[in-house]
This record gives C-alpha cells, sequence and structure tokens, in this order.
C-alpha cells in the first residue's frame, strides 16, 4: 500500500478515505496476527476480525467514492478490500474504474493482477498488464517476471494457510 493520503476529493470523500485506510491498516494487522497464531482457534478469531475491518472499510471507500467518483485512490482501495473479502469480480470492477480516471495508477496496476491471480487466471493478468500506457518494453518483461513470482508465492501462500487450518506449523512436524 503506497497512498495513505488522497491526492484529490472533496473533505466528505478524503474523509471517509481515510476511515477506509485506517480499517485497511487494522485488518493488515489482524491478518499477520492470523498467519502468527499459535492455535488455529486464535487463527481464526483473528481472521474474523480481520473480515470485519475489510468490510467496515469497504463501506467507507463506498462513501467515499459516492463523494467523489473520480477519487481514483478509494476506487483502487475499494477493490483491494473487495479482493480480501473474496469479491474478485467486484475488486476488477474498482480497478478498472481507478484506472479509467488514472490509468498509470501503479497500485490499482498490481492489485488487479493480484486479483486475476485469486481467480487463478495467470494468462489474464499477464495480458492486463499490457493495456498500461507508457510501459517500455523492459518493463512489461519485469512485470511478467514479477507476476510470474508472485504466482509462486500465492501457491505456496495458499498451502500454508491450508496446512495452518489443519493446525500445522512450521518446525513443529
Amino acid at each position: 500500500m503506497v497512498t495513505a493520503t488522497p491526492r484529490s476529493g472533496s473533505d466528505a470523500a478524503k474523509n471517509a478515505y481515510n476511515a477506509g485506510f485506517r480499517n485497511i491498516k487494522k485488518a493488515r494487522e489482524y491478518d499477520a496476527e492470523s498467519a502468527k497464531a499459535s492455535t488455529p482457534e486464535k487463527a481464526a478469531k483473528a481472521h474474523d476480525k480481520g473480515q470485519k475491518a475489510y468490510h467496515d472499510a469497504l463501506a467507507s471507500f463506498i462513501d467515499a467514492v459516492g463523494a467523489d467518483p473520480k477519487m481514483y485512490e478509494a476506487w483502487n482501495y475499494l477493490g483491494f478490500a473487495n479482493r480480501h473479502l473474496g469479491n474478485y469480480e467486484d475488486a476488477l470492477a474498482s480497478y478498472a474504474k481507478a484506472l479509467e480516471i488514472n490509468p498509470n495508477y501503479p497500485d490499482a496496476i498490481e492489485y488487479r493482477g493480484e486479483a486475476y491471480l485469486g481467480l487463478n487466471q495467470i494468462e489474464e493478468a499477464k495480458g492486463r498488464r499490457q493495456d498500461s500506457q507508457g510501459l517500455s518494453s523492459a518493463d512489461v518483461e519485469a512485470f511478467t517476471q514479477w507476476m510470474n513470482e508472485r504466482a509462486s508465492v500465492a501457491a505456496q501462500t495458499a498451502s500454508l494457510a491450508i496446512g495452518a487450518a489443519q493446525g500445522w506449523r512450521p518446525g513443529l512436524h
């Protein structure tokens, strides 16, 4: 996450955005707590708190884009919250709106790729990165490599999450 304060928007939109951003930070803290939990029950409890914080963030970002439909940062984090809630299609629509307003917004480009990875649409993630304007062929190649690495990390993370849900912890087996 790069932007803590939006660069544009009315006061009402900025206030809603900042409230949403605070909830995103809180949700990320619960995500970390869940990953480090000593028992599956503690992990589940932290996960549930994180999901509530993402829902709260979602409501704030909806308010922000309602107050200022041109606030691309809020559209981006609306997508971010939706993606973390498993609403990948809604996330993609939000990222598309952010990129319609600001076609070169790097956060939305990155997170859109992660949403495609979440849908296991690796080729779509690779293809969409070429829609961005102003990228050199070296930039496109570097991004392709990065996306491939993210796909590998996503697969490893998914298997660790499954193991954690079943009570497995590194070093215990």
